[in-house]
């Protein structure tokens, strides 16, 4: 550090003004997580001297994690079978076959009894 140097000692720092507590915690909390660069000198300019690109984050990628892959797969997969499923339904419907036949039914209960031995 050179003692000619007009900054040195932070001479451009601001002592003993008066900052609300609050603002400075709000500040903190909205900043604490960022990665600010500067050297042993402290200068914020001086990032591009430091700076690599093999010491990027992969925090910021935008691809989604596995598990949401796989849901979303497995959720595709369930609506073509069940598209497959209604378009067989359909097919089989125009057909005269249908796949859900309505039961049948006796028109006379006194014939299902005769029928089964049994009477009134």
């Amino acid at each position: 550090m050179d003692e000619s140097d007009p900054c040195f000692g932070n001479t451009w720092e601001l002592a003993g003004m008066p900052i609300k507590a609050s603002y400075c915690n709000a500040w903190y909390t909205a900043c604490f997580q960022d990665k600010f660069c500067g050297g042993a000198d402290g200068n914020f300019f001086s990032c591009a001297e430091l700076f690599s690109p093999s010491e990027q984050d992969d925090d910021d990628d935008n691809t989604l994690p596995s598990w949401a892959i796989v849901l979303i797969v497995v959720l595709a997969l369930l609506f073509l079978a069940g598209a497959c499923l209604f378009g067989h339904t359909i097919r089989r419907e125009i057909k005269g076959d249908p796949l859900f036949k309505p039961l049948t039914q006796q028109t006379n209960p006194m014939e299902a009894s005769s029928e089964r031995g049994g009477g009134l």
